[in-house]
């Protein structure tokens, strides 16, 4: 059986991913952990619906993201897994890297160059407004910013600030709201963004990504108004491979896509995203990213 976890079963990929388990005769379920129940006690947990009946050689792609920050969709695959399932990417990595301030740790721990990044807590002081060029020297450039919320996909959740007056209300906002769970970051200008895919330690290339649309800074696939430019592995920039390799290896992690900039200074890493739609990649590739994932699932099982 292939159990596809995700709160969208009608996006472009979950559809490839079931059209490819299927046509490798493999049962195919999607269920929105969100919508389900587990019950414990002292001897077991038990799962009330579909998945009474789960069977011997289930393996499982998660492809929530965790916007919402309830982490019950997390709880939902241990028990799979605690149950004999093979879900990827595995709960544990999931939950070490759903934050964005996790995953700057990670890169300040393993050495990987990153956009410099700033975390806030407290009442907000002008001083920070000081500190900020400090910190993001060499690449903060006319005072833009970037907020972040901790937890976003798609460009969701992505701030552009412009000016200190405006990042300094911006930070009095959400502290007055309780809610500093963001990240800040300088505005980088002119940088080339390359989104990288890796698959059980295989890197499979690279899009460079094109022009967003008008009135628009982000460069997340549907929100591009011409198509990126696939680039193999072997014609990626050798840093950001080196990096790209250096990063998955270190993360324990199954499949992973990251997002660079290569700027004047060298390569950063912006993020790094656990999991990854693949449409355009897919498209742009010739590489059928739905049937390699679950034929290294399977595989995984042996």
């Amino acid at each position: 059986m292939f159990l596809l976890l995700t709160q969208n079963p009608n996006t472009r990929t979950s559809t490839r991913l079931i059209q490819e388990a299927e046509l490798l005769q493999l049962e195919a379920k999607t269920l929105n952990p969100f919508q389900e129940t587990i019950s414990f006690n002292s001897s077991r947990a038990k799962f009330h619906g579909a998945l009474n009946l789960l069977k011997e050689g289930t393996i499982g792609l998660h492809r929530s993201s965790g916007v919402s920050f309830d982490d019950f969709d997390l709880l939902f695959s241990e028990n799979l897994i605690l149950k004999g399932a093979l879900i990827e990417n595995n709960p544990k990595v999931l939950r070490s890297f759903r934050d964005k301030e996790k995953q700057a740790l990670f890169f300040f721990e393993k050495k990987i160059p990153q956009i410099p990044t700033l975390s806030i807590r407290g009442a907000p002081l002008t001083s920070t407004l000081s500190e900020v060029d400090v910190v993001f020297y060499p690449y903060l450039k006319d005072d833009i910013f970037i907020l972040k919320t901790n937890r976003g996909n798609r460009g969701l959740g992505v701030n552009i600030v412009r000016g200190k007056d405006s990042l300094f209300s911006f930070l009095e906002t959400f502290w007055a709201i309780k809610d500093q769970r963001f990240v800040l970051q300088p505005y980088i200008h002119g940088a080339d963004e390359f989104r990288v895919f890796l698959l059980g330690g295989e890197c499979l290339g690279g899009v460079l990504k094109q022009q967003p649309q008008p009135f628009d800074f982000r460069k997340n696939s549907e929100r591009l108004v011409s198509s990126p430019k696939y680039i193999t592995s072997k014609n990626l920039p050798k840093e950001i491979l080196e990096f790209s390799h250096k990063t998955f290896e270190n993360s324990g992690a199954f499949y992973l896509g990251l997002d660079f900039l290569m700027t004047s200074e060298g390569p950063l890493i912006i993020e790094m995203n656990c999991s990854p739609g693949f449409e355009q990649f897919e498209k742009f590739s010739k590489i059928n990213i739905a049937r390699e994932i679950i034929l290294k699932l399977k595989a995984s099982l042996n």
